[in-house]
């Protein structure tokens, strides 16, 4: 279980990076109720993977193996398969579907948009990370808020680009 604390660290980084990349939209605000949208469709993206990862697993047992019973080619086979193809894959299906909105005008448009896919992704990991790991506590969720929050941030703003 989770307390308010652990909670509130899974999730405030999220929300300073997306108050900054709103912020930095200089030309047109886009509306929040898009935003809104396409950070659930983060945390819808986040759910695609999770079931895809896990069917993975089902249809082939070496995803099963834990990284330490794995050489550095298959380590790097599970990453592509799992990081690369299906969380990147995900968040950009989830990306594509907002190609055709009136409100896309800008090249920076792009960016705020596949941001708040990504942070919407990472909030739901984070979270997910603090429920299932909650022995480790504050530390586990300061170190994911400084390096795995701000990297799912600069995905976003490369596949937005």
């Amino acid at each position: 279980m989770m307390n308010i604390g652990l909670f509130s660290l899974a999730i405030i980084p999220s929300l300073i990076l997306l108050w900054y990349v709103y912020i930095k939209d200089k030309i047109e605000k886009e509306p929040i109720y898009l935003l809104t949208l396409l950070f659930i469709g983060g945390i819808i993206a986040c759910i695609i993977s999770i079931l895809l990862s896990t069917l993975l697993k089902q249809c082939l047992p070496f995803f099963q193996r834990e990284y330490t019973e794995l050489n550095l080619g298959q380590i790097l086979w599970k990453i592509l398969i799992s990081t690369t193809i299906i969380e990147e894959g995900s968040k950009w299906l989830i990306n594509r579907t907002i190609w055709q909105n009136k409100n896309f005008n800008y090249l920076y448009d792009s960016i705020v948009y596949s941001v708040f896919v990504a942070l919407g992704f990472a909030t739901l990991e984070n979270i997910l990370y603090g429920i299932s790991f909650h022995a480790y506590g504050v530390w586990l969720l300061i170190g994911r808020g400084l390096i795995s929050i701000p990297s799912h941030a600069i995905f976003g703003v490369f596949m937005g680009y």
